[in-house]
């Protein structure tokens, strides 16, 4: 009798966990074991949920195919949804022309510490904005979504009001291999500025 109840509890114990965490699917069959925070208009918040006291992520819902949560609900998105939910950024590049004018200070934000130096060096060389490591103080924060494969990556930016937290404009996707440069962290980040970044810069 009781191997039988201490059977019955681990296959409980199992069954919380399989369904304790929300998973959120992408359209590139990657699976992301996550506690969703938010779930905006045209971005999802996250947590890691092997790391729910870390830092909080965030995801186009662009490249979300659904979600599926810890309570069996699920969410799912098609490009119907989102084209109607989310605002046209090619639209909003006068924006730009405030929080992210010539001179203004930008808080550069990525999940990956070396991503963020290449960014803050390629955008301090650059010197059309000022960088700053003080959150509070700037003026829009520039977001880097990058995903690592072996022999290549893929990412894009999101330009964030701080005060508000929505995003006002994002760039289109980028890929680089080792073709473009040995580092893919490097590479991924110039290549996102390069190309979609720089031609922003009002002269």
């Amino acid at each position: 009798m009781k191997k039988v109840i201490f059977i019955f509890a681990i296959i409980l114990l199992i069954s919380v966990n399989g369904f304790s965490q929300d998973i959120i699917i992408k359209y590139d069959s990657v699976k992301i074991e996550a506690k969703v925070i938010e779930v905006g208009l045209s971005t999802v918040k996250y947590k890691k949920f092997s790391n729910q006291d870390g830092p909080v992520y965030v995801i186009s819902k662009s490249d979300i195919k659904e979600i599926t949560y810890q309570n069996g609900e699920r969410d799912v998105f098609n490009d119907e949804n989102i084209a109607s939910a989310a605002p046209d950024y090619t639209k909003n590049k006068d924006l730009l022309k405030n929080l992210a004018a010539k001179g203004h200070r930008v808080y550069i934000d990525t999940q990956d510490k070396n991503a963020a130096i290449h960014a803050g060096r390629k955008l301090k060389n650059l010197g059309y904005w000022k960088i700053t490591d003080n959150k509070n103080i700037a003026d829009f924060v520039l977001s880097f979504d990058i995903e690592y494969n072996w022999d290549s990556t893929n990412g894009y930016a999101e330009f964030i009001n701080p005060k508000t937290n929505e995003v006002f404009y994002k760039t289109e996707r980028c890929f680089a291999d080792i073709s473009d440069d040995m580092n893919l962290k490097r590479g991924i980040i110039y290549k996102i500025i390069n190309d979609d970044i720089v031609p922003l810069m009002i002269k």
